[in-house]
């Protein structure tokens, strides 16, 4: 295999990884929609940085690159916090 034959065999693994984190950030999405959903029937507040933390600590704990979670992971979590059904 030459190299350029390896660049794009690397290039279309990545997009297909690519695919499915969407696909799972979507997954993510809808099921913090009806989370969210849930604890708003509840009264109970959206906003739980606690939970967050926990979250964020777990992550860390599995990923081989900490700053790849302490970079992405709060925007994950902040925009999902904004969804919910009107």
């Amino acid at each position: 295999m030459t190299d350029e034959e390896k660049i794009a065999e690397i290039k279309a693994e990545l997009h297909d990884i690519d695919i499915q984190i969407v696909r799972l950030l979507n997954q993510r999405a809808d099921f913090s929609t009806e989370l969210n959903n849930l604890k708003i029937k509840m009264g109970l507040p959206i906003n739980d940085r606690t939970e967050d933390y926990d979250i964020m600590d777990a992550l860390e704990k599995t990923s081989d690159y900490i700053n790849m979670i302490t970079d992405i992971y709060p925007a994950i979590l902040s925009y999902a916090r904004t969804l919910y059904e009107d």
